[in-house]
């Protein structure tokens, strides 16, 4: 087993296979599929004595018999543009094979669940409808083995048919969450001044500052994913609109079950201490004002027709004073955060970061680490463009493997056509990795470290200039990010 080490697979494989999980081992692209994904774990050198015998068992390497392991797939919601799935959620070929591995490891002992924590308006039972995550779950359970599939969320929001919030339920009890505190050792704790601008959207912002203020930063993490012995982590990639791309730091968002205290922008302008959008101008600081309150009020208002024409005339005014924001004043087209200004999203994704590697059961963080996470890619069908909920389906075939979440996205801006320099979470995870006692283990600089493409070695340079997509950015990153 190299940690130190990034595996790639590129293929011709443009789709997946049947959502018939029976008729997999009929289907060619399932084992060209899994053909490419065993030749990325024997790169990783993950029990290469035994390889291409019936008895190689290459996640051996890292879970033991009797471990409780977390297989954390993107599932971020139900319903995408133009309602096709592949190039938004992990698709269930990936988590197959994967979990073939995770049960031959464990050999009939531990605990194996398969959960996210997925936008606060997704339908999570249509959502593992639509993704056969059920159909999966009924396959192993008839060759005897099991997983659980969970919801990681504290809460979800409850929506009508026209789309109007009117409150908020509960999906799994307080008890089921470890409250972690990282204080100093936050990347918040820099602009902990700021506290009264964070914001996410949708959300109400007076719960934010609850979590993130002066003196706390505080996440709600799934018990399952603190109890892990190891996370496997498995990855749609895609671009995204606030933190440039979604890859293996960003998805491990997804074992926080509560996003109101996930900080993914500062209200306001760039120039007046925000990052919402760059320009100051007082009309669309109104505007950002009317949707917070209107965001607070909807969720503890309920369904009456009262909050329903709240909500109407929040967004219709909102969109009054945008036009007049563009007429009169210097304007520019960003918001929320949507840019690269965006100075928050990043804190947050290192922060959740550092608590998976760092942090143990109890919430407490340490300098060694913690659990093992190990990361597999899904980029088959990945997605540029608007992500990371409406994306272009971008068909690459690729596959990607590591054991450390910072140097698998530095290699796979490559891919992109991205400069990894010029995306604010892989700046700052270069160096808090590298701080940690054990960070060995997980740190490193991308041109240093070992790249396997197809099996064979190349630097990342050349893999730069020979493998590069050129994915196309969102809108608010276009001319800053790419490498050419």
């Amino acid at each position: 087993m190299i940690e130190k080490r990034i595996a790639l697979e590129l293929s011709q494989i443009r789709d997946y296979p049947p959502s018939d999980v029976e008729a997999y081992d009929l289907y060619p692209e399932f084992a060209s599929l899994k053909k490419h994904y065993d030749r990325m774990l024997l790169a990783l050198d993950l029990d290469s004595d035994n390889y291409n015998k019936s008895s190689w068992n290459p996640f051996v390497e890292f879970i033991n018999k009797g471990c409780k392991v977390l297989v954390k797939p993107n599932l971020v919601h139900h319903h995408a543009p133009g309602g096709r799935l592949l190039p938004v959620v992990t698709n269930q070929a990936i988590l197959m094979i994967t979990l073939d591995y995770v049960f031959k490891a464990l050999d009939n002992t531990g605990h194996v669940i398969v959960g996210d924590s997925s936008m606060q308006s997704a339908d999570f039972v249509e959502l593992i409808r639509k993704t056969g995550l059920e159909r999966l779950r009924d396959y192993y359970k008839k060759k005897g083995m099991y997983f659980a599939i969970k919801d990681l969320r504290r809460e979800a929001v409850i929506k009508d048919d026209y789309g109007h919030v009117y409150g908020r339920t509960q999906v799994n009890d307080v008890n089921q969450f470890i409250k972690v505190d990282l204080g100093a050792h936050s990347f918040f704790d820099s602009v902990r001044h700021k506290y009264c601008r964070f914001r996410v959207t949708d959300y109400d912002y007076s719960l934010m500052r609850k979590a993130q203020n002066r003196r706390n930063h505080i996440y709600l993490l799934h018990k399952d994913a603190m109890n892990a012995d190891v996370i496997i982590n498995v990855p749609k990639l895609k671009t995204h609109r606030k933190a440039g791309f979604s890859g293996a730091m960003k998805n491990l968002i997804g074992i926080c079950g509560s996003k109101d205290g996930l900080p993914h922008h500062m209200a306001g302008s760039k120039r007046r201490g925000g990052d919402e959008y760059l320009y100051a101008n007082c009309l669309r600081m109104l505007s950002g004002k009317i949707m917070d309150q209107c965001y607070r009020l909807s969720y503890w208002q309920g369904h009456t027709a009262m909050n329903n024409l709240l909500q109407d005339c929040a967004s219709r005014i909102c969109r009054i004073l945008g036009n007049l924001a563009q007429r009169f004043g210097k304007r520019d087209d960003f918001e929320e955060g949507s840019w690269y200004g965006n100075d928050t999203i990043w804190r947050t994704i290192c922060d959740v970061n550092r608590i998976a590697y760092f942090c143990d059961k109890d919430g407490q963080l340490s300098n060694k680490q913690q659990r093992v996470i190990f990361t597999v890619v899904d980029g088959i069908v990945s997605g540029d463009g608007e992500g990371p909920v409406a994306p272009r389906e971008r068909p690459i075939g690729l596959l990607g493997a590591g054991f450390s979440t910072h140097l698998v996205d530095s290699a796979l801006t490559a891919i992109l056509g991205f400069v990894w320099e010029r995306i604010p979470f892989l700046c700052a995870s270069k160096q808090y990795e590298m701080n940690g006692e054990d960070a060995s283990r997980v740190s490193g600089d991308v041109h240093s470290c070992e790249i396997l493409l197809n099996g064979e070695k190349i630097a990342y340079s050349d893999l730069l200039k020979e493998c590069c997509m050129h994915f196309e950015p969102p809108s608010g990153w276009k001319g800053f990010v790419e490498s050419q």
